[in-house]
């Protein structure tokens, strides 16, 4: 059986931050969400589910496609550089409950990105 998917965000996002070495409060700062926020989303999702808002902002502050926080077990490498190709390999291994909320909250993301980040222009 896998791990609630607010586990897997919860690990992926703390593995991430002590990677890159950056603290919550550091991320708090950077005003893309609250440090707050962010130590519960590390706490496994115990604050519950993880908008997939604020995990967009954070995928955005580390550079990496919001898709990688999602999928257990990624190589430290592959987490920290953001490489797609490991991240489908274990996709691959997931069982199909468990790719199809993967799937469904990719969905979310792409509503997501056709809103223009803080600091982008609108598009003409």
């Amino acid at each position: 059986m896998s791990p609630r998917i607010e586990v897997v965000i919860g690990r992926n996002v703390r593995r991430l931050r002590a990677l890159r070495g950056v603290s919550q409060a550091e991320v708090g700062r950077s005003s893309i969400i609250s440090q707050k926020t962010m130590s519960n989303i590390e706490r496994d999702g115990e604050a519950g589910s993880v908008r997939a808002e604020s995990l967009d902002k954070i995928a955005r502050y580390f550079g990496v496609h919001p898709a990688l926080l999602l999928i257990d077990n990624l190589p430290d490498e592959a987490l920290a550089n953001g490489r797609v190709s490991d991240m489908m390999v274990q996709f691959a291994r997931l069982d199909h409950a468990y790719q199809k909320r993967i799937q469904d909250l990719i969905a979310d993301f792409t509503q997501l990105s056709v809103v223009p980040a803080a600091n982008e222009p609108e598009p003409m």
